[in-house]
């Protein structure tokens, strides 16, 4: 690879990542995030054949979490080359892995698609609403009758007030 190369490519991945405005800057003074896309940028310059990835979006907001995402998903789409990434958000693998695999204390369990993983092993979702103490209770059952509405298969777990 020519040094015009990877140059081209490090004036991609930091357009891509916003790292421009930060480039002029020391490492130690970036913040954790703007750390995180400095090493996906710098990762990318080799064009290696497998890359590890631990955890990239961590430290980041949602929109930086969303070019991050898109990031990755573009430096590894359609080429023969292939990313391990490991984390513990279930929706930052949904945003960037083709298949999931799960382990548990070091033991592979399961592997495949992230909606067939879903599928098997999903209960559904927990929705806690916690209110303000003057709300009326004629209020939390409109409330209970507009979830029951929207999610008809919902049922409430448990109640609780604080007096």
């Amino acid at each position: 690879m020519s040094v015009i190369t990877v140059y081209y490519l490090f004036c991609r991945i930091t357009n891509a990542l916003d790292l421009k405005e930060h480039l002029q800057k020391t490492v130690k003074k970036l913040p954790a995030g703007i750390k995180r896309k400095l090493c996906f940028a710098l990762s990318m310059l080799g064009n290696p054949q497998i890359t590890l990835l631990d955890e990239p979006s961590t430290g980041m907001d949602p929109k930086a979490k969303q070019h991050m995402w898109r990031a990755i998903r573009t430096a590894f789409k359609n080429k023969k080359r292939a990313a391990i990434l490991t984390t513990h958000y279930m929706e930052e693998a949904e945003a960037v892995c083709d298949r999931v695999a799960i382990m548990i204390s070091g033991q592979l369990r399961c592997i495949g698609t992230v909606q067939h993983l879903k599928s098997k092993f999903g209960k559904g979702y927990y929705l806690e609403i916690k209110l303000k103490d003057w709300i009326e209770n004629l209020e939390i059952d409109r409330l209970q009758r507009e979830i029951q509405y929207i999610f008809p298969n919902a049922s409430r777990q448990e109640r609780i007030t604080n007096y």
